[in-house]
């Protein structure tokens, strides 16, 4: 099942910046390298003709929050960021370089489960997927509690939290179901990652059968 329709993530920069080769031998903020927020900053330097190893030094910063504050500080000349961080910079002047989906438009945040688990508990996993729906149709029906729980639980201002509930609700998955193809290639980033030649087919991870009968008994569209 996936949560997200795409990743959220752009690059931003401080102000003085304002194209990608202007951060050439700057700092950028990243995350674990050969994980997916690296890997996807590293495609969007190598598609515009620049070396993520000679011409820029990634910095593993921890999550979005610590990267944000350290971009704030003026630690780092950029850094990779997420809503509702990313709001936040943008209003306070920081540069928008680039947006990831822009470069490679994959899946966002996606349930993993065991096969084992799937196997011998499949109603304790539709419950939960219909848990997981109805969460998500909860949020794109209640916009004022949406914003109420990024206003307390991020910290933000109300206008920031405001634009951060439009774009959760422009990322969350319709109805769950996962593109293959998009997944596709974030199984091919991690086997590149891993130096692994032989091809992996995503479909073979992919088991929606639970999904697609939640659905149908809730009547929602697949």
């Amino acid at each position: 099942m996936s949560l997200n329709s795409y990743v959220d993530q752009a690059l931003y920069a401080q102000p003085k910046y304002r194209t990608l080769i202007e951060l050439k031998g700057q700092s950028i903020g990243s995350l674990n390298p050969g994980g997916l927020v690296d890997t996807l900053l590293r495609k969007v330097i190598v598609q515009n003709g620049l070396s993520p190893e000679r011409d820029f030094i990634l910095l593993n910063m921890g999550g979005t929050p610590e990267r944000y504050a350290a971009l704030k500080s003026g630690t780092l000349a950029a850094s990779m960021l997420s809503a509702p961080h990313s709001l936040q910079a943008e209003k306070e002047g920081f540069t928008r370089i680039a947006v990831t989906r822009d470069y490679v438009d994959v899946p966002g945040t996606g349930l993993v489960a065991h096969a084992d688990k799937i196997k011998k508990q499949p109603e304790m996993i539709k419950r939960f997927l219909r848990a997981t729906l109805r969460a998500m149709s909860y949020i794109r029906e209640n916009r004022g509690d949406t914003v109420q729980m990024i206003t307390r639980e991020f910290g933000m201002a109300p206008d920031i939290a405001l634009l951060a509930c439009d774009k959760l609700v422009d990322l969350l998955s319709l109805n769950g179901k996962l593109r293959v193809e998009g997944y596709q290639l974030l199984v091919d980033f991690a086997r590149a990652a891993q130096k692994l030649e032989r091809p992996i087919p995503a479909a073979q991870f992919v088991d929606e059968r639970l999904l697609d009968e939640v659905l149908r008994e809730s009547g929602l569209k697949r």
